[in-house]
């Protein structure tokens, strides 16, 4: 990730959890289409 403001810590763990929500929706599409 790339800091062009000096860095938000809280944006950065907001950032992560939607991907960590994006990615566990996307292996559930993958057990469905299985």
């Amino acid at each position: 990730l790339a800091k062009e403001d000096g860095g938000d810590p809280e944006m950065t763990e907001m950032i992560a959890s939607e991907i960590e929500a994006l990615s566990n929706q996307i292996t559930g599409l993958e057990e469905k289409l299985k």
